[in-house]
């Protein structure tokens, strides 16, 4: 990142189904889009319900060098690589980040722990309704994502909630919701899973890390309920049509794209869209 004041765009995304196809996890019909954002000097955010240990190896393979988001909103990463003079003032007069590894990490809720444990002790009733993550080997994860081995190991790596295979109909989904929510959790249907951690979500996260790059204009792509807090607090919001499920309903009703295209394929769509009707 050069040493600019501010960014006057960025754009958030969500990963499975949206920037990478929901079968075969490819981005390449996104690829020509992502090289001509990095080249503009415009910041591609994860913003995702993929763990630390999976966004890694992605972001190496998507060539970005950007914060991200983990965990629905649990966590930001950003890179020490990515901070500028301007930033780095802000930090210092910040308790909020604290300093790990090659990154500065804001983190919004307790951790994977506390979660497992609030699952035991408040919805034992639903504990045949569901199969999580923290039960599950790796083989049984690479077969409910399709993930390679080493991929699915990755995913399994949690730190601030648990995805659950939810087995039981949409009423006992919605039972077990309320039951978690008087507990103090929250819990969002992702693409694949039905997600429990703290009150946390992508909106929250984005708008935290949004305030903190100083970015003026932000953009929000995601195909499923979990991408909904981002995309209602973004500026733009576009939804990436999904093969496996209609658009999620949103409140807002202006400034929404729904592309044509599916994942990847949508997701260039949307962005040549708005980076043709944007003054860069």
């Amino acid at each position: 990142m050069d040493n600019k004041q501010e960014t006057l765009l960025a754009i958030f995304t969500d990963l499975d189904g949206t920037l990478l196809d929901h079968h075969t996890y490819s981005f390449s019909a996104a690829l020509p889009m992502l090289e001509k954002l990095k080249v503009m000097g415009i910041p591609v955010i994860p913003n995702t319900s993929k763990t630390f240990s999976e966004l890694i190896p992605t972001c190496q393979k998507l060539n970005l060098e950007s914060p991200f988001i983990c965990e629905n909103g649990a966590a930001i990463y950003i890179p020490k690589a990515f901070m500028v003079d301007s930033l780095l003032e802000k930090l210092k007069a910040s308790l909020e980040v604290y300093e790990e590894g090659g990154y500065y990490i804001k983190t919004f809720t307790e951790p994977r722990e506390y979660w497992l444990t609030l699952l035991k002790t408040k919805a034992a009733v639903f504990s045949h309704l569901y199969t999580g993550f923290s039960s599950m080997s790796i083989q049984d994860i690479q077969n409910e994502t399709g993930l390679s081995f080493e991929q699915a190991k990755a995913a399994s790596n949690r730190h601030f909630g648990e995805p659950l295979k939810w087995l039981g109909t949409q009423e006992e989904l919605t039972h077990f919701t309320e039951v978690m929510q008087e507990a103090g959790a929250y819990v969002v249907k992702g693409g694949r899973f039905v997600h429990v951690s703290g009150k946390t979500d992508k909106g929250n996260a984005m708008a935290w890390l949004s305030s903190f790059m100083g970015v003026n204009t932000t953009v929000a792509l995601g195909d499923g309920e979990n991408d909904s807090s981002m995309l209602e607090k973004a500026d733009v919001a576009v939804q990436i049509r999904s093969p496996i499920h209609a658009f999620p309903r949103l409140k807002r009703n202006s400034n929404v794209i729904q592309t044509s295209g599916i994942g990847p394929i949508g997701w260039y769509e949307a962005i040549e869209g708005i980076l043709s009707k944007t003054n860069i």
